[in-house]
Formats: structure tokens, sequence, C-alpha cells
């Protein structure tokens, strides 16, 4: 197998594993569109070669001996039919990750709201998919504790006079997104309580309410995930909320 190829396999499997680890807490922008475009060289090595037999088997064989030499996680290793999707591959990892930063999740969500071909994840996978992954994942398991990370007081919550760091902007876009887009889906009562609950959760953090309430301020989306009438319903709930609950948590 030529060296070069064998080298590339070599970095992208590495930042696969990487993916995985801490080690993604450091990523911004530039870590996520440059693993990604090696995903894109993977995907595009496979394209040329999976219908040749021999320079397939060939490749199998170049994947076993750089995993062995990386010593992957058990259950890890990546196969040949694997590198097919290995963007969708290397995006699954990163939302199975407690360390992803908000802001990495905030561009990936963004990147696929955006429906533009210009997009780093267009073609990838779906929004739907996104969103499957991410419910599956740790980092949505813990997506409280990803979208209040900001220490700020929360007395200061809502405030006139209150100036949003640029991390409560994010989180609070975040938020909305993952409000809205759970809101295309499905508007019935359960849904409205689980929001209800979400916001509840949130606020009971250090800088929760903060987010919340930042939230209401934000321009209205350029491409929202969902009609001009959800976005209205869900910014009343959320309005409504405030209005009703931020004096307990303010004053905690």
């Amino acid at each position: 197998m030529d060296r070069e190829i064998f080298s590339n396999l070599q970095t992208f499997i590495q930042l696969v594993n990487i993916a995985t680890t801490e080690s993604v807490g450091q990523w911004d922008e530039v870590a996520l569109k440059k693993a990604l475009r090696w995903g894109e060289y993977a995907e595009k090595l496979y394209t040329k070669v999976h219908q040749r037999q021999e320079i397939a088997r060939k490749l199998s064989r170049c994947l076993k001996r750089i995993q062995l030499q990386l010593v992957c996680p058990p259950g890890r290793e990546m196969t040949l039919e694997d590198l097919k999707n290995s963007r969708k591959l290397l995006v699954k990892n990163l939302l199975d990750n407690t360390s992803l930063p908000s802001e990495v999740y905030h561009l990936m969500l963004m990147s696929l709201s955006s429906q533009s071909l210009d997009s780093p994840l267009a073609g990838v996978l779906t929004l739907d998919e996104f969103m499957k992954f991410a419910e599956e994942g740790a980092s949505q398991k813990s997506i409280v504790n990803v979208l209040t990370k900001v220490e700020s007081s929360i007395s200061e919550a809502v405030d006139d006079s209150f100036q949003p760091t640029a991390d409560t902007l994010t989180d609070a876009h975040l938020l909305r997104t993952h409000l809205l887009y759970q809101a295309k889906k499905n508007n019935s009562e359960s849904h409205i309580q689980s929001m209800d609950s979400l916001l509840h959760e949130v606020a009971a953090k250090q800088g929760g309410l903060e987010v919340i309430g930042t939230m209401v301020g934000l321009e209205k989306p350029r491409q929202p995930s969902c009609t001009e009438e959800c976005l209205r319903e869900c910014e009343e709930l959320i309005f409504q909320w405030l209005v009703k609950n931020k004096d307990d948590y303010k004053n905690r």
C-alpha cells in the first residue's frame, strides 16, 4: 500500500479516536473542519477502491495494521465499509463525547440547519440523523450541563442592564435550536410538558436562567427549523415560562 495513503489513513483514524477523548474539549471550528476534510478524503478513497477487490483487500489489511499500531479502543475498530461513512462516524463519536464543546455542537447543528451546499456537513447526514445521534449519545444526555456551563450570577439573568457573553449567546442559540427542532416534530401537550421540564432543569443550573433570558432577546433565525407560527408559539411559551418562574430561580 502506498506510504502516503497509509499515512493519511493513520491521520484520519487518529482523529476518529481523538473524537472519543477529553481532547475534544479543545476543538474549535478550525479543528472540526480539518477533521471533516480528512473524513471526506477517506470516503473518496473508499469510493475509488471498494469495487477493485485486490486493492480493497490491501486497504483492509492496511486499516488493521494501523489500528494495531495505534492500539484502538476495543469495539471501535474501523473496517473498509466504515470508510464509506467516515464523516458520519466522526460526528457520531463527537456526539457521544461529554467533552464536546457547545461551540462545536452548535456549529454542526447550524451547518445542518442552514441547508447550504457550502456547509461542511452537506450531504453527510440529515438533521433528523444528527438529532437521533445526539439523543442517543452522551452529549445529549448531559445537554443541560453543556448548555449551562456559563459561570455567571443567576441573579443578573434577564436584567435590562445585563450584557450576555459570547458563551451565553452560543448556548442560548443552541438551546433555542433544540427546542424549535423538537417543536417541529411534536407540538402536543406532552411536548409542552417536556419543554417545561427542560427549562426548569436548565434554570436550576448555575448560569442557566441567564441562558434562557438571553434566548428571549435573540433575533429570528435566518432559516428557522420550523414555521413562523411554530416559532411564535415557542417564543411565547418561553416568555410565559420566564414570567412565571424566573423569580423562583433568581432568589436561590
